[in-house]
């Protein structure tokens, strides 16, 4: 994974650079359900690619209905809560009031 994402980010600079693709100043990374986060953001730390992209905050989701099973279950996920800046709590409508676990959490 890391090798491919240096790689890809790298290849977006060059096109960029050379006029090959429209300029941009955001690149979003999305890793499916239950990636490690801390390679991803190591990578954009420690890589000399990272001297052109800057890491800027880690958003993750998590299920509104499922989340507190997901966390008691899978690390992965308790990581992905522990370096996220910002938490999208998806299905939040599935559950009535009482029953959002979310309430109170954070900041």
């Amino acid at each position: 994974m890391r090798g491919d994402l240096v790689d890809t980010l790298r290849d977006l600079n060059e096109r960029r650079e050379r006029g090959e693709i429209r300029a941009f100043d955001r690149v979003f990374i999305e890793t499916t359900g239950l990636a490690d986060p801390v390679p991803v953001i190591q990578v954009l730390m420690t890589f000399p690619v990272a001297r052109k992209f800057v890491l800027d905050r880690v958003i993750t989701a998590i299920d509104g209905v499922q989340g507190m099973a997901t966390l008691d279950n899978h690390l992965e996920a308790v990581k992905q809560i522990a370096v996220a800046d910002d938490i999208i709590v998806t299905k939040s409508d599935s559950l009535p009031r009482p029953m959002r676990w979310w309430r109170g959490c954070g900041s």
